[in-house]
């Protein structure tokens, strides 16, 4: 049954001021001791989440499970790579540029010939010939072999050869100059072959001789 008109037990109403003061201070030890008590776990917590974060090793990652994007940038260096462990294999096609080789830090040890491409800075390798026959005793004759238009020589060459007895020496040929050809230093005018190679002969022997000149040309 419902009592009117009475009050809490628990209300300080028309208590002594002393008790209500005596039950604000007990409200608020504890409320101290409640947090006292949650700052205690955190603490001791803490040290147990840096040791299992010790303990975490490459062990611990499934293979294949890390990118690239898990990593903060620059925070790798070469002390946190195994050695051997990277290879041609494990770089991104284009990625690597000179400036990610520290200098004088590669031999030829590093570099596998089989990747080499020989040709790769050579552009538009052509040998062209030109041939002076049937050069007689006592004559001297020049040939030139010019590269074609937009290349330059890269090397060249001659070879005699006794036309009258096939695979005699060429006795009696004196080469007596043998030279890459130069561009003048004015050019003339339209489009003529001016680089090359050429060589010149004298026939000081007693049989007919075949001067063959050759040029090395490449896109210049």
């Amino acid at each position: 049954m419902k009592r009117h008109g009475t009050k809490s037990a628990t209300s300080d109403e028309g208590r002594d001021p002393a008790i209500k003061d005596l039950h604000k201070s007990v409200r608020r030890l504890r409320i101290l001791t409640a947090s006292l008590f949650a700052l205690t776990i955190v603490l001791n917590l803490t040290p147990a989440a840096a040791t299992i974060k010790a303990k975490i090793t490459g062990e611990d990652v499934v293979d294949g499970s890390l990118t690239g994007a898990d990593i903060q940038d620059r925070s790798l260096t070469g002390d946190d790579v195994a050695s051997s462990s990277i290879d041609g294999f494990n770089i991104a096609l284009d990625t690597l540029v000179g400036g990610h080789v520290v200098d004088d830090s590669l031999t030829g040890l590093d570099i596998d010939e089989l990747t080499l491409d020989i040709d790769a800075g050579v552009i538009g390798y052509e040998i062209v010939v030109d041939r002076e026959l049937g050069i007689a005793p006592n004559e001297a004759v020049s040939a030139s072999a010019f590269c074609p238009l937009g290349k330059v020589p890269v090397g060249g060459g001659y070879q005699v050869d006794n036309a009258s007895v096939i695979n005699a020496v060429p006795l009696g040929a004196l080469v007596t100059e043998a030279r890459p050809l130069e561009p003048p230093p004015i050019p003339p005018p339209g489009e003529f072959k001016t680089e090359g190679w050429t060589a010149r002969m004298f026939n000081d022997g007693i049989y007919t001789l075949d001067l063959s000149v050759y040029a090395i040309c490449v896109i210049g």
